[in-house]
């Protein structure tokens, strides 16, 4: 009975946290939907229905300038967009981190499950039915396909992403940890699944466009289009850099060419690792370092993600917490490496929810602030995500087995 009791209260928790989540859509959804912290201008479910409405009247959803979401995902959402959709989203998420955590023989498999069932971010982000909740779902699930060796359905989760919710290219970010996860056989799998599931799913884009008395791709143009237009956020970096682009516009061209050699700064060595890890013929530290390499990935991609939002705070708490909770060695202690970074995911934990949200309430609702207090919190906070980053990148580098041999022999007289 007691066992029965311990895999239930998991379940009765987790319930409880889509409940909580489906109760502050009802009431709340309509203030948190215009927090832009929360649900960005690229994952307001409120642009999908514009968009229908634009359609109805016979209009072109990307004849304009503003960002509406794919064309198959604004026939999925209805009108009135009910929280149903999210939190189901939200539950597929958990059910996927619990099948992460499955895959590495983990003995705390409900513990990591709530990381994301019971994570602020992740809740907000459903309350305000933000779609990038949506785009969570499949990346996730996308990383536990992988990790069961499920490379068709991997592939396919991730042109999904990549497809259906435009805008992200986290998705092509997580094709390096998930065909690492892969064994050498199954690797062509994700990329049969990921281009299967893309050309259709293009096609019918195109089409729609074309109904809608459009260009066949114009689609592609109005998503990702969109964000790289966004004068203020050109080179498409997020808002860590918009203070230093804004303050040194002469020096813009040479700022895009440093932020880009930062993304193969972290990525050139984490890709060696790997590849260091498949000579030695270490199938389960390869693999481990891969989820290192997920989580760093998706670390990076928020430091440089236009308008980062509180969902995608949520996608990269979840990832990272892989290494963090899922892999110690036979003594229960976390690996030296990764614990340099929980200095710095505190701080985030702690400064991000009191200081962001304030700071803007006092510049874009009172007044009372100048606009540059925000951009500094901004920076500051993003400037936390790159040294979690480089933490991630220092763990994969440095990641070592666990010497079975180490444990002392049982007497045996």
């Amino acid at each position: 009975m007691a066992g029965v009791q311990r895999h239930m209260r998991p379940a009765f928790t987790t319930a409880a946290a889509l409940l909580f989540r489906a109760a502050l859509a009802y009431f709340f959804s309509d203030v948190l939907e215009r927090a832009p912290q929360i649900s960005t201008p690229f994952h307001s479910s409120a642009a999908a229905r514009e968009a229908r409405a634009l359609i109805k009247l016979g209009l072109s959803p990307y004849a304009g300038e503003a960002y509406h979401g794919g064309p198959l995902l604004l026939l999925a959402l209805p009108d009135d967009v009910a929280a149903l959709p999210f939190v189901l989203a939200d539950a597929v998420t958990i059910f996927a981190a619990t099948a992460i955590a499955n895959a590495f023989d983990a003995k705390q498999v409900h513990t990591f499950a709530l990381v994301h069932a019971w994570n602020p971010w992740a809740i907000l982000a459903c309350a305000a039915r933000s779609t990038a909740t949506l785009d969570t779902a499949l990346c996730v699930g996308a990383l536990a396909c992988a990790a069961h060796e499920q490379g068709l359905l991997s592939g396919v989760l991730l042109a999904l992403c990549l497809n259906v919710l435009p805008g992200s290219v986290l998705p092509i970010l997580l094709m390096l940890p998930c065909l690492a996860l892969l064994s050498q056989r199954r690797r062509i799998s994700l990329a049969v699944g990921a281009l299967a599931t893309t050309i259709p799913v293009a096609a019918v884009n195109c089409l729609l466009c074309t109904h809608w008395g459009d260009t066949p791709f114009a689609w592609l143009d109005e998503t990702f289009g969109a964000q790289a237009r966004t004068e203020s956020l050109v080179p498409n970096m997020g808002l860590s850099w918009y203070l230093q682009i804004q303050t040194f516009p002469e020096y813009r061209r040479t700022m895009q060419c440093v932020m880009y050699m930062h993304v193969g700064a972290l990525a050139v060595p984490a890709w060696l690792r790997l590849r260091s890890s498949v000579r030695d013929g270490d199938v389960i530290r390869h693999r481990r370092v891969a989820m290192h390499v997920a989580a760093l990935v998706a670390t990076s991609h928020l430091v440089f993600r236009p308008y980062p939002s509180a969902a995608d705070v949520a996608t990269t708490v979840l990832i990272s917490a892989v290494p963090l909770m899922l892999f110690k060695d036979d003594r229960g202690i976390l690996m030296i490496s990764y614990v340099k970074g929980l200095p710095v995911v505190t701080l985030f934990l702690l400064v991000f929810p009191l200081l962001y949200p304030v700071l803007y309430y006092l510049w874009a609702e009172t007044d009372a602030a100048n606009a540059n207090f925000l951009w500094w919190s901004c920076l500051f906070v993003n400037g936390i995500w790159i040294a979690h980053a480089l933490a991630q990148l220092d763990a994969a580098l440095r990641f070592e087995e666990p010497d079975e041999e180490r444990k002392e022999p049982a007497c045996t007289g």
